[in-house]
């Protein structure tokens, strides 16, 4: 895992604190 993906990761949860679309966009992005 990149640090500058992990960034990003944690910014859209913050974004949108949606489990559903966690888990989506994680599995989806990398």
């Amino acid at each position: 895992m990149d640090r500058e993906a992990l960034a990003e990761f944690l910014r859209r949860r913050r974004e949108q604190l949606q489990p559903s679309d966690v888990g989506l966009s994680a599995g989806v992005r990398r």
